[in-house]
């Protein structure tokens, strides 16, 4: 008797008396039989030998004195009778099916009954199956359990991951032998007999079966289903035509789809390369290998992304002797074809040692977390054979590229390399081949894990009940500028999506986050683990506690004389709200949510197949303060004179508010807007953002008529701000913004600019824990430059500037 999984995988179906009501119109036609040869046939025979059981066992068992000549006449009249009934299908079966079609649930239809008589109750209930086995299918019928086994092998699910319903002790006893988990469907009078052959459970019909989320709810009993969603699928997006494109084209248009693709790789992400030849400055054709540079985006490259360098001064190092990392990425862009090349990714000389035309590095949520559970070798090597090499995560230097070249070459049925708690790379001779293998990885990774999955993916469910959006809204509002005051970056993100509400939320997520993050390259984003803030407990202690952790491991792990980078928080999970992340621009700060959205993808897979595993704390604090990773594009800055600032900027103009905005931007703030006209600030906005950059500037969904809904939506759109530009006439936003300045303990300016180029009373102002000053103007230019000139020194305090008028500057110029 099977004790049943902690989760299942599929359910299959017997049909006469499961599917379809036929325990009278066989008995029917198999009485009539019996009457025409002289006998009745018994309840109990009824029973052993005809419910559930193939027409052929049943003419042997009940029929003996009949030749075997005659069977066919019988299976013939049969076939009439199954073709010509209306079938009546049992209570709350169909309804069922379609519930678990629509989720996706393997199905299977295991039959002793013909072929031609599942294709008649299918056909008349428009049923679907994704297996459908009939007698003509196997050697031995019910009660032999070689049919259960082979539906789920078809199924490519374990037998012991199969719920299975059955009606006849034959059926029951063939599901259970098999090491399935079997309900029943019986009449009060057999719960005795199908519960002595092995029965989980019974039921009388499907009235109250249901697919309840996850879960297949069967009377007494709950069955949870393996999730569905443990990954977004890649799409297949190649285009036919890219098939003429050779060279440097050919590895940008493959570049475009896996680098846009989330299921493969996150932003910044992944490598790619393509050898062939190429003129040298000569003309002469040379070998090159042309490998994109390091840190850009696959999505969005282009042919400046792809340095070209000469392999054949890149293949001796495969057999030279030691090179240290400084000189190896000397030797790499002294290798250029050509001069002023951007900076190749560290990962070439693995490229260019791999004896294929096309190579790609990539970090897909599936290979990771399949990588990332103590099982994940064994489970690796049973999918993948000798088509993959497992390799344990090291930073890539010259002799990582070297012992990966020689295990590729050792192994000509290799096609993949998975790389522990990292990723994946793929190669081939051609660049559509090279893609369809990281799909095809992705894919096997993904059935792989599904078929280890032990638990439901629910990281042991809520611990803390979520908030809904107005609860969680009103603890963001106050938490949000106590955060920024005290992270080292300015500009916060939060996620609210499902997953990051229900990992916070969770039994076991925010205790698996603080093993360390799902992939090396995140490390520098998001820290080696984020800081969980208990139920209960204030933000500042909790920071406190985080830097504390910081201080130590960077102690332990970080070679005296070595700087120290800020030791905040990067990622605090809040339970039953969600994630916040930080950056030194919105795009970093959403970057960073990325990079931790992966994290908590990987340990959710990871957690339900058997645990979570990845880098140990020494090798994240070294990945973090290793000096190349540190340089990748993406994570350097942007310059200006507002870097780093945040202004909230709202008047009743809304033409002079987005011109201040604007200005703003241009000297690299972050600027969140509020106008009379919520539609005309976000077309503002847009507009802003079109030539600024990622969240450069947002819209407020309301008016400085309500200054403390203009406060709150700022804090929940950028966490805070470092200065407010109150356009009004009585400074109604900047008075409401006070207590947002005084939570973030960073200081903060006020310019009073209302409109007419009246002069405001600054002394009004006069206690306030900010600087407040003001500018005498309504030009919209004067005002911008009043803010960049109080906002870069902290030595004025209520000071009015009066701009001389538009016509004297023009003259003077």
């Amino acid at each position: 008797m099977s004790t049943g999984a902690d989760v299942y995988q599929a359910v299959l179906f017997d049909m006469d008396g499961v599917v379809v009501d036929t325990d009278a119109s066989v008995a029917e036609f198999w009485q009539e039989l019996a009457r025409d040869n002289g006998f009745t046939i018994s309840p109990e025979q009824l029973d052993r030998h005809v419910y559930g059981r193939s027409a052929l066992h049943t003419l042997r068992e009940v029929f003996p004195e009949l030749p075997a000549p005659r069977y066919g006449e019988v299976f013939e009249a049969m076939r009439v009778n199954n073709e010509t009934l209306r079938y009546q299908a049992i209570p709350g079966v169909l309804s069922l099916l379609r519930e678990l079609g629509a989720a996706g649930v393997p199905l299977a239809l295991v039959t002793g009954a013909q072929s031609h008589k599942a294709t008649a109750v299918l056909g008349q209930f428009d049923a679907e199956f994704d297996v459908v086995l009939t007698a003509e299918d196997v050697e031995a019928g019910k009660p032999d359990p070689r049919c259960y086994r082979l539906a789920a092998e078809r199924l490519g699910v374990p037998i012991e991951r199969c719920v299975v319903f059955e009606d006849a002790l034959s059926g029951v006893t063939s599901a259970v032998s098999a090491g399935a988990t079997c309900v029943a469907l019986a009449a009060p009078q057999r719960d005795d007999d199908v519960r002595a052959a092995g029965a989980a459970a019974v039921i009388r019909d499907f009235t109250g079966t249901a697919l309840r989320g996850r879960t297949l709810s069967v009377g007494e009993r709950e069955f949870p289903l393996a999730p569905d969603d443990l990954f977004v699928a890649p799409v297949d997006r190649w285009d036919a035509a890219a098939n003429e494109l050779v060279g440097r084209d050919a590895v940008i248009h493959r570049s475009h789809l896996v680098g846009a693709d989330e299921a493969l790789t996150k932003e910044g992400g992944g490598n790619f390369s393509c050898k062939g030849v190429a003129p040298d400055q000569h003309g002469r054709p040379t070998r090159v290998l042309w490998m994109s540079a390091w840190g850009c985006d696959g999505a969005t490259t282009t042919g400046e992304d792809f340095p070209v360098l000469r392999l054949d001064e890149l293949l001796p190092l495969l057999d030279g002797g030691q090179i240290d990392e400084r000189r190896m990425i000397e030797h790499l862009v002294a290798s250029g074809l050509v001069g002023e090349q951007r900076r190749p990714g560290i990962e070439t000389l693995t490229h260019a040692f791999i004896p294929a035309a096309h190579v790609d590095h990539c970090h897909p949520d599936a290979v990771i977390a399949l990588t990332s559970f103590p099982g994940g070798r064994e489970c690796a090597e049973e999918e993948f054979g000798d088509e993959a090499i497992w390799f344990d995560y090291r930073q890539f230097d010259v002799d990582v590229a070297r012992e990966l070249a020689t295990k590729i070459r050792a192994n000509p049925r290799c096609r993949f390399v998975l790389l522990a708690n990292h990723g994946l790379f793929t190669w081939a001779d051609t660049s559509e081949q090279c893609y369809r293998n990281s799909l095809e990885a992705v894919a096997r990774s993904t059935a792989a894990l599904g078929r280890a999955i032990t638990r439901s993916a629910d990281l042991g469910g809520c611990a803390v009940e979520p908030l809904d959006e107005a609860e969680a809204d009103e603890v963001l509002a106050e938490v949000l500028p106590v955060l920024r005051g005290a992270m080292d970056n300015p500009v916060l993100h939060v996620d609210r999506g499902p997953q990051a509400v229900a990992f916070a939320s969770s039994v076991r997520g925010p205790e698996l986050s603080q093993r360390g993050p799902g992939c090396p390259d995140h490390v520098v984003t998001t820290g080696h683990r984020p800081l969980v803030l208990a139920p209960g407990e204030a933000v500042l202690d909790g920071v406190a506690r985080h830097r504390e952790w910081y201080n130590a491991t960077f102690e332990r792990h970080v070679t005296p004389g070595t700087d120290k980078r800020g030791d905040a928080p990067r990622v605090v999970v809040l339970p039953g709200v969600g994630v916040v992340s930080s950056g030194a621009d919105a795009a970093k700060a959403r970057l960073c949510a990325d990079h931790f959205a992966q994290t908590m993808t990987v340990i959710r897979a990871a957690d339900a197949v058997g645990g979570y595993v990845t880098l140990t704390e020494a090798q994240s604090v070294s990945d973090e303060y290793w000096p190349l990773i540190r340089l990748k594009p993406q994570l350097v800055p942007r310059d200006g004179r507002l870097a780093g600032k945040v202004v909230l900027v709202a008047g009743f103009d809304d033409e002079d508010t987005a011109l201040v905005a604007a200005r703003l931007t241009e000297s690299a703030a972050h600027v969140a807007l509020a106008g009379d006209d919520p539609g005309r600030i976000a077309a503002a906005a847009a507009d802003i953002q079109r030539r600024q950059g990622e969240r450069r500037a947002v819209a407020l969904p309301c008016g400085p008529d309500r200054p403390d809904e203009v406060v709150r939506a700022a804090v929940l759109e950028l966490g805070g701000f470092d200065l407010v530009v109150d356009l009004t006439p009585d400074g109604a936003v900047a008075r409401a913004a006070l207590p947002v300045f005084a939570a973030q303990a960073l200081g903060g300016s006020v310019l009073l600019a209302p409109p007419g180029g009246r002069t405001p009373d600054v002394t009004a102002w006069d206690g306030a824990a900010v600087t407040v000053n003001a500018v005498a103007s309504g030009d919209p230019e004067s005002v911008a430059e009043a803010a960049l000139f109080f906002t870069t020194t902290d030595i004025w305090q209520g000071a009015v500037l009066q701009p001389r008028p538009r016509r004297d500057r023009q003259e003077t110029r």
